[in-house]
């Protein structure tokens, strides 16, 4: 196979988690950022390459009560937000890890966040069944999206801003006008919870995962079922999004791989293993500020690194005490985030 070009102004936008977590036993009060100049990470490979990645711990985040289900840098790389079982969202600067604000109003545990493309707003979805959109700087609720008849699990914008996808544990998808709080459409998109949703980089498209086992690809604009992809073993896909170029479709399943899918195709061009996944929902993404690599949380407390023309494990972080359940690439700067049950995030930086 011609080698693949996947690298190409990333629309960094999310996927999704479990929010019925444990407590995180820390002081709930403190909101603290640990720098360090060392960290567990070790190469995977032996090799002469000198292009290999080589991030080690830069600061740590403490604060949630509970599980951390996501983090993610905003578009323009100024912020991190992450969202927790604890109900809340609090955001940090992505410079030094400096805590911001607490965002709070959710019945129930967040499960997703994504930026806008302005990085000015917030959307998150909730075990309270809402989506909810926030203005981060004040922590006001500009939307509450209600419709959905079970938990919302994950969200998304389009590059645009102005919609919003969420997919649900009602084996539904809806697309919604932001401005206007209104559900525009509701795809009876799986027959299992949805996992998570992703829209293509020009947002002519929506792809969508389920417990189902199938990929879904989506016409926003008809609401239409362009393919469905499915894995061999029908193992519950638990987080799915788009290459940065909008060529290629990268997938998380509950047997333990990460895939590559040419999705024009039909076909899964790549798999990925090494790490544990089974039974959570444990994000994987892309990294392309330095090389081309795959990354993904682990059900063992580790981020894994992969090239992802080779499929060759290059980088493994022993980060966590728990379950990694999600990771996110910095838009422009060598830094990644990670977060899972033992309710910390970890920012890591290549030397």
């Amino acid at each position: 196979m011609d080698k693949m070009d996947i690298d190409r102004s990333a629309d960094s936008s999310g996927d999704t988690t479990d929010s019925e977590l444990p407590s995180h036993p820390g002081d709930a009060l403190r909101h603290a950022v640990v720098f360090t100049e060392s960290a567990n990470s070790r190469p995977a490979v032996s090799s002469d390459r000198t292009d290999l990645p080589k991030y080690a711990l830069h600061f740590i985040l403490e604060g949630h009560k509970a599980g951390v289900t996501n983090v993610k840098f905003s578009a323009d790389g100024q912020w991190i937000a992450t969202s927790s079982a604890d109900k809340t969202i609090k955001i940090w600067h992505a410079d030094n890890g400096e805590y911001e604000t607490t965002i709070g109003g959710h019945g129930r545990g967040i499960n997703d966040i994504v930026w806008s493309p302005d990085s000015k707003v917030l959307a998150s979805a909730s075990d309270d069944k809402t989506v909810r959109i926030w203005d981060v700087m004040s922590g006001r609720i500009l939307r509450t999206l209600r419709g959905h008849t079970n938990y919302a699990y994950s969200v998304d914008f389009n590059p645009k801003g102005n919609l919003v996808a969420s997919g649900s544990f009602d084996e539904s998808i809806k697309i919604w006008d932001v401005k206007k709080g209104i559900c525009l459409r509701t795809l009876p998109a799986h027959s299992d919870p949805v996992s998570a949703v992703h829209f293509s980089r020009d947002g002519t498209m929506i792809v969508s995962c389920s417990h189902d086992g199938q990929i879904r690809l989506w016409d926003t604009a008809t609401g239409q079922c362009l393919k469905t992809l499915i894995e061999d073993n029908n193992s519950p896909v638990s987080c799915v999004r788009f290459s940065p170029n909008g060529k290629y479709l990268l997938s998380g399943a509950l047997d333990s791989a990460v895939r590559l899918w040419d999705y024009l195709k039909g076909r899964c061009v790549k798999t990925y293993q090494g790490h544990k996944n089974e039974k959570f929902i444990c994000v994987s993404t892309f990294s392309t500020t330095r090389g081309v690599w795959v990354v993904s949380g682990s059900e063992d407390g580790r981020i894994f690194f992969w090239d992802v023309q080779t499929k060759d494990v290059v980088q493994i972080l022993d980060g966590h005490k728990d379950v990694v359940l999600a990771v996110d690439a910095h838009p422009t700067k060598n830094l990644l985030a990670s977060a899972g049950v033992d309710g910390v995030v970890k920012i890591w930086i290549e030397r």
